[in-house]
């Protein structure tokens, strides 16, 4: 993450963290992330560890990239859903 975008990154990870609930940890909200951005494309595996932690990302990755839940999952297998889709 580029400096100046430390600080809405963190803001926007707060706002997923506190819309979720007590449950997701901030620390486990920002590792995942973290993760799925320095790899610059999101893995199966890293959008059901979203998935499992309470965060609808299916859901609002079909909202940015206008496409339904199914045609998502396949563009995630693909290896087709980069970094621009999750911020």
């Amino acid at each position: 993450v580029a400096a100046d975008q430390i600080v809405p990154t963190r803001r926007m990870l707060g706002d997923v963290s506190a819309g979720i609930g007590p449950d997701l940890d901030m620390r486990r909200i920002s590792y995942l992330y973290g993760t799925a951005f320095a790899q610059q494309r999101l893995f199966t595996v890293d959008v059901n560890q979203f998935a499992g932690a309470g965060v609808p990302i299916y859901d609002e990755l079909a909202k940015v990239t206008k496409k339904t839940v199914p045609e998502v999952r396949a563009l995630v297998e693909e290896g087709r859903v980069g970094r621009d889709e999750m911020t």
